[in-house]
């Protein structure tokens, strides 16, 4: 089945991410002029367009989910805007677009960077938890994916899929609805479960925020043991930057029982709060970039020591839509490297800047990149967006050493101002186009062939298509994998 081309009052502009229960885009409100996020439940899920399908079970979690984020208005949490069950496309609701990163790709950046947000992020987190769970509201799914980081350095918990509101008995036929690595110890058990599984959730996240490595791992019976048995090393020796102050409250926020655990997330974020305030004290020294700025009081802006922050966090890539009024997509936006360069030197530029700069590096190359073709002009204006002359320096010394042949496309080849890379300039072969469809059908179903049409024309090249691709599946692993069959299928 085709994307929609609207939803209710909302334009859809492009595919965000595909889950297990629905497709999100992002979209444009006519009314109130402004970008959106839209869920929609998958068709074959949803008993109105699929009445075969049998009970309205997805459809009440579909439900549920929008309820659950409708009671919710706090900043660190995603807000609901719209609900609607009768579109004929399906059931969908409409929510706050966060242009931003995940948690999850901070976790890729070198420890001192992790460690100037580590602390600030998860105090954000367990404000949001603490807030939902005294209005009711059990989110049970808190992964370093589900937590979105904007362009202000604000967190936001998005997809309550499968969070409930008020107490539950989890039984054995639904322990697995969840991320196992995640999961806390009594959701294996099959105890009645509240607010403290998302504390261990959210301690579990802090270390690998942290040490940058998984708490868990191996085969699904390995880690279900190891949640439910192993204590895990203290992060100082997984990662020797971590403050050794720290390990007490990780050990207690990863306690096995629950009663053990930290019982409210607001406990466990005082806990936190103390630790950096002793750190930033000066009674123990800290790792380079540790000092934890407190997250802000309700309704302010928290300050982290980020580094600069040129532009949005950017960092899921989405594919240019007919449908994008010329207003609402910026050179920001466009998949393919803006035109004049090729993806190959962008990549390498973003690869010595990314230990200065962190998961902005992509979209601060790619922003201004499109304002020139001259490399010593970009690499300048790269130079000006950082902190000091030590950073300026160790950058404009990697980007030195990269060959410049081949860099920038002679002028008369290359597209006109503001245009994007199309298939008539770089053509992805038809077969390349077939096989990456068989590939991807595997993965999201139906919507694989539109969005395999969307995607090609933007790309530099094979490589860059594939992976834009696989950046189209939210599991990492999956999307590991699906991106390890696109480029075999080469």
């Amino acid at each position: 089945m085709d994307a929609p081309q609207t939803l209710g009052k909302y334009d859809i502009l492009d595919l965000l991410g595909v889950g297990g229960m629905g497709t999100v885009y992002r979209a444009r409100d006519r009314v109130l002029e402004r970008v959106v996020a839209v869920k929609l439940l998958h068709p074959a899920l949803d008993p109105a367009l699929a009445p075969a399908s049998g009970s309205e079970d997805h459809r009440v979690r579909f439900l549920n989910e929008a309820r659950a984020v409708a009671r919710l208005n706090h900043p660190n949490i995603v807000s609901l805007f719209d609900f609607s069950d009768a579109d004929p496309a399906g059931t969908f609701f409409a929510m706050e677009y966060v242009e931003g990163c995940t948690v999850a790709d901070i976790v890729e950046q070198t420890p001192a960077m992790r460690l100037g947000v580590a602390l600030p992020l998860i105090r954000q987190l367990l404000n949001g938890l603490d807030f939902a769970h005294v209005h009711g509201v059990v989110h049970r799914d808190i992964k370093p994916s589900n937590l979105l980081v904007s362009a202000d350095h604000r967190l936001k918990i998005s997809d309550f899929g499968i969070a409930t509101m008020g107490s539950a008995r989890q039984t054995m036929t639904g322990i697995m609805i969840g991320t196992p690595t995640y999961m806390a110890p009594e959701r294996y058990r099959g105890e009645r479960l509240d607010a403290r599984c998302d504390v261990y959730s959210a301690a579990v996240v802090l270390y690998e925020l942290l040490t940058g490595r998984r708490l868990f791992s191996g085969a699904l019976t390995q880690i279900i043991y190891q949640v439910c048995h192993v204590v895990p090393d203290p992060a100082s020796r997984a990662e020797p930057a971590v403050p050794a102050l720290l390990d007490p409250v990780l050990a207690k926020g990863l306690a096995k029982d629950p009663d053990a655990r930290y019982q409210t997330a607001g406990e466990f974020a005082a806990a936190i709060a103390a630790v950096a305030e002793e750190l930033g004290s000066g009674k123990r020294p800290a790792p380079d970039g540790a000092t934890d700025r407190a997250a802000a009081p309700e309704g302010e802006k928290p300050t982290l020591n980020l580094g600069p922050v040129p532009t949005a966090l950017v960092t899921r890539r989405v594919p240019h839509s007919d449908a994008t009024p010329p207003a609402a997509e910026s050179a920001l936006q466009r998949t393919g490297p803006p035109p004049g360069w090729t993806a190959d030197i962008l990549a390498e530029i973003e690869r010595h800047l990314t230990p200065i700069v962190g998961p902005m590096a992509r979209i601060m190359v790619k922003r201004l990149a499109a304002s020139t073709q001259d490399w010593d002009t970009l690499c300048a204006q790269i130079g000006k967006q950082l902190h000091s002359e030590e950073e300026r320096a160790r950058f404009l010394q990697g980007v030195g050493r990269i060959p410049r042949t081949g860099s920038v496309v002679v002028a008369s080849e290359s597209p006109g101002p503001g245009a994007a890379v199309t298939n008539s300039t770089i053509h992805i072969p038809q077969d390349v186009l077939d096989r990456a469809t068989q590939v991807m059908l595997r993965y999201i179903g139906p919507i694989a062939t539109v969005l395999v049409k969307k995607t090609a024309p933007t790309c530099s090249d094979a490589v860059d298509f594939h992976r834009q691709l696989a950046e189209r599946i939210a599991d990492e692993r999956e999307r590991s994998r699906c991106l390890s069959e696109l480029l075999r299928s080469r």
